[in-house]
């Protein structure tokens, strides 16, 4: 998952670019000096605080945000789940590349491998949330139009929380020896493309009135 850290700290250092480019320049060069198995953590702590700084500029009253704002928040929710879903659709070792032969050879030949098999399918399936959010983000910043079909939205929160939650049980029962939850990758992977949808779902409801000023 070393190329997965490294795309990491490159995003947060583009997210940080103008008023925090010394900062994030420093990040990146401690970056090399870090564990091999701690390179993702570090990694995906940095675009968290990228994300906050470039997030200054929002309402925390009511969750409105301008549409630059919401452009970074797009790419933090949804941009890695994209780049999952194509590397294991279409990358170098995706599902469609394989034939036949190396299907049964790679997955069905050991303990766990149809699991993996199923998984990956199914994350095929329900990875398609990565470039719909992705879409509808990029809609709100263009056109400022959120995502108004409530039931689109909540299926997909649905369907990526639902393959967490079983993929994480059936992997303890019939998954391989080793198998076991990376937090890093559940935050990046479902908790952070919820959350976008259910921001896009907040954002289609009519904004409330400002306060009438008392008069004297």
């Amino acid at each position: 998952m070393n190329w997965f850290a490294s795309l990491c700290m490159q995003f947060a250092a583009w997210l940080m670019r103008h008023e925090r480019g010394n900062w994030a320049r420093a990040m990146r060069a401690e970056f090399q000096y870090v564990s091999t198995p701690d390179r993702l953590s570090w990694a995906f702590g940095c675009v968290i605080a990228a994300i906050k700084q470039r997030l200054v500029p929002m309402d925390t009253g009511n969750f409105r945000i301008s549409r630059g704002v919401m452009l970074v928040e797009t790419l933090g929710c949804f941009g890695f789940l994209t780049l999952g879903w194509y590397a294991i659709t279409f990358g170098s070792f995706g599902l469609l590349r394989f034939d036949n032969a190396t299907i049964e050879k790679v997955f069905f030949g050991y303990p766990g491998g149809p699991f993996l098999f199923w998984v990956m399918v199914a994350s095929i399936v329900v990875g398609l949330v990565g470039p719909i959010g992705l879409f509808l983000g990029l809609r709100y910043v263009l056109q400022g139009r959120a995502l108004t079909n409530r039931a689109v939205g909540w299926s997909m929160i649905g369907a990526t929380l639902g393959l967490n939650v079983v993929g994480t049980i059936a992997g303890y029962f019939v998954g391989p020896a080793d198998f076991h939850v990376m937090p890093s990758l559940t935050l990046l992977m479902v908790v952070l493309p919820v959350a976008g949808v259910l921001h896009l779902m907040y954002l289609a409801r009519p904004a409330a009135p400002p306060p009438m000023l008392a008069t004297a």
